[in-house]
């Protein structure tokens, strides 16, 4: 199976270069973003809410001829904001505060 990975680097303006730092290796055991079926990740940076925010794409695991005949195959998921814990080395993800608007009285 495969997974979406994340590096967390400094970056060196005198050699235009991004250092990851050893929680960051280039191996199997690379840092994910999420232990299920996500994908095709894209970040982009709010600069009204001066927040990161993270979408991506989970795969439905119905097979082939099931994906057919319901017409799809997976999905956008919920966008996350994604910030480093205060020591820069534990990637933290939560649902976008907008979603609160989104939820009805309580049943």
């Amino acid at each position: 199976m495969r997974y979406e990975h994340y590096t967390i680097k400094k970056y060196d303006l005198e050699k235009d270069r991004h250092i990851p730092d050893n929680t960051s290796i280039d191996r199997w055991n690379r840092l994910r973003y999420d232990c299920e079926n996500f994908y095709a990740p894209k970040t982009y940076f709010d600069e009204g809410q001066n927040w990161r925010i993270l979408r991506g794409w989970a795969n439905d695991s119905d097979t082939q001829h099931d994906d057919v005949a319901k017409g799809w195959a997976g999905i956008q998921t919920i966008p996350r904001t994604i910030w480093l814990d205060r020591n820069g080395k534990q990637f933290i993800q939560w649902p976008i505060k907008e979603l609160e608007t989104l939820r009805g009285k309580i049943v």
